[in-house]
């Protein structure tokens, strides 16, 4: 249905052929025009138009550029990439006759992390992304100060764009995955039935970041948010019938939940979403794949 999802549709095959013949992957050709030698259909570079605080730990950074319409489809997730060592000019991928993406190696690697599209504004050629804001992260260090005009490569978008039910539901996120939170909530309209569970200093401070909603709000600040969430969400489905939850942040949390949502809920695979934006003591990890 678009040229985003072919290209990925392109890169899975790829990759999947050459774990059984490398070589053999290396011949494969598609029908269609291809930007061979160019950038992915669904690669392009943006420039920071500006920058500001929405709330304690997050900052929200305006990009703007061409072809950002293409975002509003497929997915509310997308891959922000910058080059690894910050004095380099950034080198992009480069599209290969057989549909697979070459990235730039050595003194031109680039780092990526799945940021999430916050909002659009494809009249004006502008989308929002908003960062957590922590100590040591190279793409969390950039959104503290970044330079007007500076050029990031954005690639994707995926992941689900909305709620599957809207009646006893559970979200859950630090603030890595508070963005997304919003996006579902207007999916919506704001129009559902449960709890959300969330890393902010106080629930005022939650409530002027999310959309309006019907669900219950619970905040705890980054130093208690580990320690309640999971007594949160467990809290909740002993009362309510949960039929669906959600959680995204850091690893070991998503872990524990996928485990809570199977064996303590008792949740299927189709009810059920737990996902890691970030791991603790590893930098640059992200778990999400387009």
């Amino acid at each position: 249905p678009s040229e985003n999802l072919l290209s990925i549709l392109r890169q899975e095959f790829i990759e999947r052929g050459a774990e059984g013949d490398q070589e053999l992957a290396s011949t494969v050709r598609w029908s269609g025009d291809m930007n061979i030698g160019g950038r992915p259909a669904n690669f392009r570079v943006l420039r920071v138009k500006s920058r500001r605080l929405v709330m304690e730990g997050m900052a929200r950074v305006t990009l703007e550029g061409t072809d950002v319409e293409a975002l509003d489809r497929d997915g509310i997730h997308v891959k922000l990439m910058k080059p690894l060592h910050a004095v380099r000019e950034p080198k992009w991928p480069i599209l290969e006759a057989n549909g697979s993406t070459t990235w730039p190696t050595g003194e031109d690697e680039l780092h990526a992390r799945f940021v999430t599209l916050r909002h659009l504004r494809t009249d004006m050629r502008e989308i929002d992304i908003d960062i957590a804001i922590h100590n040591g992260g190279l793409i969390s260090d950039w959104a503290s100060n970044p330079s007007i005009g500076d050029e990031v490569g954005i690639i994707g978008p995926g992941g689900d764009p909305e709620l599957p039910v809207t009646d006893g539901v559970v979200l859950a996120a630090d603030r890595t995955g508070l963005p997304a939170i919003a996006r579902l909530l207007e999916s919506v309209n704001g129009e559902a039935t449960g709890l959300i569970v969330a890393e902010a200093a106080n629930i005022d401070e939650l409530k002027s970041y999310l959309p309006d909603t019907t669900m219950r709000l619970a905040a705890f600040d980054r130093q208690s948010f580990h320690e309640n969430v999971i007594r949160e969400a467990r809290e909740m489905s002993s009362l309510h019938t949960v039929n669906y939850a959600w959680f995204a942040g850091e690893f070991e949390t998503a872990q524990a939940f996928r485990k809570h949502f199977k064996v303590d809920m008792g949740l299927t695979k189709h009810q059920q979403f737990s996902v890691a934006y970030w791991r603790r003591d590893v930098p640059g990890h992200t778990s999400r794949e387009l």
